[in-house]
């Protein structure tokens, strides 16, 4: 059980990095690394958000769930959701700006540069 951690160290062995204090950086370093891949992916016109519209829209229609009748209230306003999700996102995108900034990773072949 953990006792807690002051500055990184663990509160029960002061002795030791907190193992849970270094798991958390690291879950937050790679939560970064996925945010700063997408951005580099959107600028190159790799799975933007159009595609991912593009991918609803087909969904939708190949599920027929425009169609999908006799639902529950609560089905009814899944269905009107699920529908209105890619004009939805249209509109959102349309005011999406993309960071310039670049990023380096480890993974990426050639210079690593994105």
């Amino acid at each position: 059980p953990c006792g807690g951690s002051d500055n990184g160290k663990c509160e029960v062995r002061p002795e030791r990095h907190c193992v849970w204090f270094k798991a958390y950086r690291r879950a937050r370093s790679i939560g970064k690394a996925f945010e700063n891949f997408s951005i580099c992916a959107q600028r190159l016109g790799v799975y933007t958000a159009q595609d991912y519209i593009e991918i609803l829209k087909k969904l939708n229609e190949y599920w027929n769930v425009g169609s999908l009748r006799g639902l529950s209230d609560e089905a009814q306003r899944a269905r009107d959701y699920l529908m209105g999700l890619p004009a939805r996102l249209e509109r959102i995108s349309a005011r999406m700006s993309i960071p310039e900034e670049s990023y380096r990773f480890k993974w990426v072949s050639a210079n690593g540069m994105l």
